[in-house]
């Protein structure tokens, strides 16, 4: 006999785009800027959020303008980076 079966995967664990928010400072020099983030993909359960410069959570606030390097992961600690 013949057994047939597929193995599945999740989904790419990435940030979903259409709920990321974006405030820039109001003026140069300014750290009143934020960024809010949400995963998607992956296990779906579980995300964990690692900011460079160690902060964590979906939310990095007061910042001033520049480059902020996320690392998210799901409940396998499958993870994904990303730069805003």
């Amino acid at each position: 006999d013949t057994v047939k079966f597929s193995i599945g995967t999740f989904p790419v664990l990435a940030i979903d785009e259409a709920k990321t928010i974006i405030s820039n400072p109001v003026c140069f020099g300014d750290k009143n800027g934020s960024v809010t983030i949400e995963a998607k993909g992956g296990t779906g359960l579980d995300y964990k959020y690692a900011w460079a410069g160690g902060k964590t959570g979906a939310n990095l606030n007061n910042i001033s303008s520049g480059a902020y390097i996320v690392t998210i992961s799901d409940s396998n600690n499958c993870s994904q980076q990303d730069t805003f």
